[in-house]
């Protein structure tokens, strides 16, 4: 054999072998797949969300969330009890087969410290809050990113056939 002969040889036995590793692997279902065959009904928003520039969007919003959460903490949430109140995450499930946002949950944590003055112990006073989004039924998750994320306040935003916002959805949580 010559070398080129050799070349071609061992090119054509690494496809072979590439071909058949792929046809070896598990498929991956759809979201709509895993439903059709019993799996999984709802998913996380960013994982329902067909394109990149989708979940691009809802990132974008979930961090403006918390910015906008922070502008307003310490004149609203924060001047009472609980002066350190964090926003954590902001989570919305979506209905695999429908589209449908199930609901939208944000959590926050805070914390109240003191001191013992006798034996020097920090005591730890947490608090956590699991705020749930004032949102229409049958509200439909691209409908939800593309009202949030065309703002740059999502938390004063009117929510889609509502007239509510995450903010009114905060006052019946946090207070």
């Amino acid at each position: 054999m010559n070398k080129h002969s050799i070349i071609c040889s061992n090119i054509f036995q690494s496809m072979l072998l590439l071909a058949a590793c792929f046809t070896t692997l598990p498929t991956l279902a759809t979201p709509s797949q895993q439903v059709a065959s019993g799996g999984v009904n709802y998913v996380n928003m960013v994982d329902y969300l067909p394109t990149w520039q989708q979940q691009d969007d809802w990132w974008n919003t979930t961090y403006l969330l918390k910015k906008n959460f922070n502008d307003v903490c310490m004149d609203t949430f924060c001047s009472g009890e609980y002066t350190n109140i964090e926003a954590l995450s902001y989570r919305c499930s979506v209905q695999v087969g429908t589209g449908d946002v199930g609901e939208c949950v944000w959590t926050f944590a805070a914390s109240e410290e003191e001191i013992d003055a006798e034996s020097g112990k920090v005591l730890v006073q947490p608090r956590v809050w699991q705020c749930v989004s004032p949102l229409a039924a049958g509200t439909r998750a691209e409908d939800l990113v593309a009202t949030l994320s065309h703002n740059q306040n999502p938390l004063t935003t009117t929510l889609p056939h509502t007239n509510k916002t995450i903010y009114d959805g905060l006052l019946d949580c946090l207070y």
